[in-house]
């Protein structure tokens, strides 16, 4: 099939792209090293393997993660009593992340002794999630378990606690674990009750201060209470995601045991009063925080003796693996991490000679440069959990005082040698001296080190860059931010090809149509006191509205006055708003520039100042929200939707000077290069037979010169649907990333898919070969028949509208009795000799078109099962028969 370029915009392409797309996730994989030896077991009474917080469905990582813990427990011990995951083991608590989250416990030879207990996130789906969970794992909500060794002896108890809402209320366990508290100690008290609630106690272990659930405390169903009469109690909670390494995470100031055991499958998030290293933003998550996977080994020895083991399931390595958590499950005297270790902590200290030196000064901010600093002992009491960086000024105000968390939580070879920690909200013409110290998680300071003092100062001038919003439709049609900041689609903005600017630009209705942009903090730090603001836009008509803008007594925005031509911009400086105007011109495209330098606001039209206004003092931060084609109310929602198309909008740190603002005008008013008129190639290919209960593959593929290409529209049909189940997949071939997808039934029956596809390889990476684009996967139903996939329609880049040949564009699948591998219509012994032919084939073999008839598990390979399989089939047929 030839494809011939034309500038043709496709109106189904304007709907469709508009979907959003999220943020690609850091791709996590497990060490390469082999670290794990399996542990002996000797004078172990149970062995049980802990985590929580898997969150599968939030993205690919959590399945490898859950998957590389899996295989880490049966590594170690094969034979161990359980698997407790405490909660969130989805993201969202849907079928299909069920259905993801067994997939990947039954691939595991440990699949049977996995227990699973519901967290906040199992009630994102709210309705029915109780009933969901347990139809799908097979697992009661609320559930005990006794476990025994070889001579019936109790050696260990497990009571899971199932919250009955999102918040984590589990009151209603009180007598079951009541119950259970009681029988285990009246068989055993020697054994411990290991009690799996995803939410913490309430100020117990690590960040339970700030992450907790509702146990009845000081009520008559107080459960807290309950545990503190059973030494035997061991408290297992996740939710927070706070980093294992912490001392502070195993709790027993109270008698009983609690410990959070941080997350398995999704992020590192500790607690408040943090700045990230790189921005100077307020951040509860260290740096790095994707990397997280950590999980628990609780060995119940014969003795009654409880040792417990952290995993870095990342590093592949056990933390502070020669001093686990060790204690006497019935000893309420043998209770060796309460907050008394607080003095055996000992402070950090850095090298002889380390001093702090500064670096990229602004006029209210900088960067402090320091080296790491020594535990003094390799003792968990001493590990270094944060550096405090300390800016005292010279004019006798206050200091400037910001926190890291250290990067305790790498392997030791990954660790930084050298700090880099910007400060922000300094004051401009202050002198300020630079002091850092290390701190353990008791609190224990070293002694500072310090750098000389740096002057706050306006820098040299440089013409800012677009490093905060850059959202150019003909460079993105999606309107995704290049700085990568979340979309959310409001209404129906429609993409479309403006002839006169020769580029791609959005229409928005005024009513109901918006993109809007979450912001985060960091974003304004330097905005605050300096910024450009462009917009290149057509108003269509000269009611009051904001074409782009985030104020709410805060931020800035461009608002057209009723029944005006006249433009202003807001900002509000000082704690009052600052409004230059310009008068813009109606169903004609204005470009404007607003800048703040710190003492005037100007606004630009077309590269030409129209009004200045004098303003001193910060920008007041607004709502993190930022719209196009509206202005945001403080909850996020579209107000002041304005109706007029935009090519582009950007939000930059700094002012710009007249010359580079009209050096901006330039670029924004010069027509985009289109591409050059190209032939391409475009098949989509299957197979041309296929049997019952079978997962059927379709490829759509494009060959020839992919350079310049972004996205890619395709429009196809399924037809024969009778012979299909409603099980269909779409997965985007490497190098491509689906970006919306819909599916319209027909009157016939048949499927029709529209599918955007964005292009996303480089040019090093063979964009002249053939590439796969889209791959279609359908099950076939118990049903002799044909289906046909056709390709009808192919839009690429900026609305190119393709020609397509049908004929030459469909492929036909005809679907039989599942085991009839020689097609003669029946079921004998020749179908046994066929597939023995084709024995040990596997996917990719040249023979596969033909050898994937006798692969009837569907797992990409003919081998002995499919031959047992086909065997049984053989004479379940023949005793019907007979």
């Amino acid at each position: 099939m030839n494809i011939h370029w034309k500038r043709h915009f496709s109106g189904a392409l304007a709907t469709a792209v508009l979907v959003g797309t999220m943020p690609a996730a850091l791709a996590w994989t497990a060490p390469e090293a082999d670290e794990w030896q399996e542990a002996s077991r000797e004078g172990v009474a149970a062995r049980f393997f802990v985590g929580s917080d898997v969150h599968i469905g939030r993205n690919s990582d959590a399945t490898a993660k859950l998957t590389n813990a899996l295989n880490v427990f049966h590594e170690i011990d094969p034979n161990a009593e359980g698997v407790l995951l405490v909660g969130d083991i989805t993201n969202n608590g849907g079928a299909g992340e069920y259905d993801t989250l067994m997939e990947t416990i039954q691939s595991s030879p440990l699949a049977n002794k996995v227990i699973l207990a519901m967290g906040n996130h199992e009630f994102n789906n709210a309705i029915g999630a109780v009933e969901r969970f347990e139809s799908k794992t097979g697992q009661d909500n609320n559930e005990v378990k006794s476990y025994r060794d070889e001579a019936g002896r109790l050696v260990a108890t497990v009571v899971k606690l199932g919250a009955k809402n999102y918040g984590g209320d589990y009151t209603e366990s009180y007598d079951m674990l009541k119950s259970a508290l009681e029988a285990a100690v009246a068989e055993n008290a020697e054994a411990p009750v290991i009690v799996m609630g995803h939410h913490g106690i309430q100020d117990t272990a690590y960040v339970t201060n700030e992450w907790y659930g509702n146990y009845g405390e000081g009520s008559e169903r107080d459960m807290v209470a309950l545990m503190e009469q059973y030494p035997q109690v061991i408290h297992i909670s996740g939710h927070s995601h706070s980093t294992l390494e912490d001392a502070r995470s195993i709790y027993q100031d109270d008698g009983y045991t609690a410990i959070q055991d941080s997350t398995i499958g999704a992020y590192f998030e500790n607690e408040k009063g943090k700045v990230d290293p790189s921005t100077g933003a307020g951040s509860t998550r260290p740096a790095d925080s994707e990397e997280s996977s950590q999980a628990l080994r609780i060995d119940v020895m014969e003795d009654g003796t409880v040792d417990i083991y952290r995993l870095d399931l990342t590093d592949g390595e056990y933390m502070y693996g020669d001093e686990p958590w060790s204690f006497d499950a019935n000893d309420a005297g043998d209770r060796p991490y309460t907050a008394d270790r607080a003095a055996e902590s000992d402070a950090p200290a850095f090298g002889e000679g380390a001093a702090v030196t500064v670096s990229s000064v602004t006029k209210n901010s900088a960067v402090i440069h320091f080296p790491a600093a020594q535990a003094a002992s390799e003792d968990n009491v001493d590990m270094i959990h944060a550096y405090e960086v300390t800016l005292t000024p010279d004019n006798g105000g206050a200091a400037k005082s910001v926190k890291v968390f250290a990067d305790y939580y790498k392997g030791e070879d990954r660790r930084r040698d050298t700090w880099e920690v910007k400060v922000t909200g300094l004051e401009k013409g202050v002198s300020y001296t630079p002091t850092v110290t290390a701190i353990t998680s008791y609190e224990k300071a070293s002694a500072p080190i310090t750098g000389e003092a740096f002057d706050i100062a306006n820098p040299p001038y440089v013409t800012p860059e677009a490093d905060v919003i850059d959202v150019d439709f003909s460079a993105d049609q999606t309107g995704a931010d290049a700085n990568g900041h979340t979309l959310q689609v409001f209404g129906q903005p429609t993409l479309k090809y403006d002839e006169e600017l020769g580029r791609n630009v959005m229409a928005f209705d005024g009513v109901d149509d918006g993109l809007r942009y979450a912001m985060n903090a960091a974003d304004y730090t330097e905005l605050v006191d300096g910024m450009t603001v462009e917009l290149y836009y057509k108003p269509l008509d000269t009611k009051n509205n904001d074409p782009m803008g985030n104020t709410q007594l805060s931020g800035f925005c461009f608002e057209q006055k009723s029944g005006t031509n006249t433009v202003e911009f807001w900002a509000r400086i000082g704690g009052n708003y600052v409004k230059p105007a310009a008068h813009v011109t109606k169903d004609a495209w204005n470009h404007l520039t607003a800048t703040y330098d710190g003492s005037e606001v100007r606004l630009y039209l077309n590269g030409e100042l129209q009004d200045s206004k004098s303003a001193s003092g910060s920008m007041t931060v607004p709502p993190l929200f930022l719209f196009l084609g509206g202005d945001t109310k403080s909850n996020g929602d579209l107000e002041y939707a304005a109706n007029c198309e935009i090519a582009l909008a950007r939000v930059y740190t700094g002012a710009m000077n007249e010359e580079d603002v009209k050096k901006a005008y330039e670029a924004a008013a010069a027509p985009v290069e289109q591409p050059e008129e190209e032939t391409l190639s475009v098949a989509v290919s299957g197979p041309a037979a296929a049997g019952y209960d079978v997962r059927v593959p379709y490829v759509f593929s494009v060959e020839g010169a992919l350079d310049g290409l972004k996205t890619v529209h395709l429009t196809f049909d399924i037809e024969g649907t009778e012979q299909i189940t409603d099980t269909q997949q779409l997965q985007a071939a490497d190098g491509f990333q689906i970006l919306a997808q819909e599916k319209t039934p027909g009157e016939d029956g048949s499927i029709t898919y529209d599918v955007v596809l964005s292009y996303g390889l480089s040019d090093a990476q063979a964009m002249d070969e053939l590439q796969e684009m889209l791959e279609l996967y359908v099950r076939t139903a118990q049903q002799d028949g044909d289906i046909a996939v056709t390709l009808r329609n192919v839009v690429v880049n900026s609305g190119v509208q393709a020609q397509v040949d049908s004929a030459a564009a469909t492929v036909v699948t005809t679907v039989s009795n599942h085991y009839d591998v020689d097609g003669d219509g029946d079921l004998d012994i020749n179908d046994i000799a066929a597939a023995q032919g084709f024995y040990q084939s596997k996917q990719g073999d040249e023979n596969w078109s033909e050898a994937q008839k006798a692969d009837f598990n569907g797992d990409g390979t003919v081998n002995l099962q499919d031959l047992v399989e086909v065997a049984g089939a053989y004479l379940d047929h023949v005793t019907a028969d007979r």
